[in-house]
């Protein structure tokens, strides 16, 4: 986790560094409508404190950049396709699912910086001394990132969200412009 972490943070430095592009060779943006589907796929990071080891996740967003400045909406939703397998025999999987509205800045040109806020509902389930226990919660969801735009319509993202206090989300994702 360290290691990713250590490249979003890089990831974000570089594209704040960066140089900006002349007007006469501006970075690539998304098409005229504005809107965006991506795919992503990371590892949850599970609180050690809660006996569990980290599973994946995968998921799928669809967004909307607002025209005329760095501004977009997103919605997101995540589910575990390798679940967290808990350290004590009593503990069972964990499975994690999250739907999630996001207001999101981008920094401008190629290489970028993104951070997000917003609400997020999680759901989850888990057996606990072979009892299955379901649960739910809405809560402020934030998050850090970076990408790059490779052309109008293509843009990879290594993004790190905090879904809750105990469960961190580092995903590399693919948004493609409609």
């Amino acid at each position: 986790m360290k290691n990713l972490l250590v490249a979003v943070i890089t990831i974000a430095c570089l594209s704040c560094s960066a140089p900006q592009q002349s007007t006469s060779n501006p970075a690539p943006v998304d098409t005229a409508s504005g809107n965006y589907l991506g795919i992503k796929v990371g590892g949850l990071n599970i609180s050690r404190d809660l006996g569990y080891n980290n599973g994946t996740s995968v998921g799928a967003l669809f967004g909307h950049d607002f025209p005329g400045n760095d501004f977009a909406f997103e919605l997101e939703m995540t589910g575990t396709v390798s679940p967290a397998e808990g350290t004590a025999t009593a503990l069972g999987d964990l499975d994690v699912f999250t739907l999630g509205a996001y207001g999101v800045y981008r920094t401008p040109g190629a290489l970028y910086f993104k951070a997000k806020a917003g609400l997020v509902y999680e759901y989850f389930n888990v057996d606990l001394f072979g009892l299955p226990i379901e649960g739910d919660a809405i809560g402020l969801s934030l998050g850090i990132g970076g990408g790059y735009r490779i052309n109008d319509g293509l843009a990879p993202e290594l993004e790190y969200t905090a879904i809750e206090a105990d469960i961190d989300l580092i995903s590399l994702g693919l948004n493609f412009a409609l």
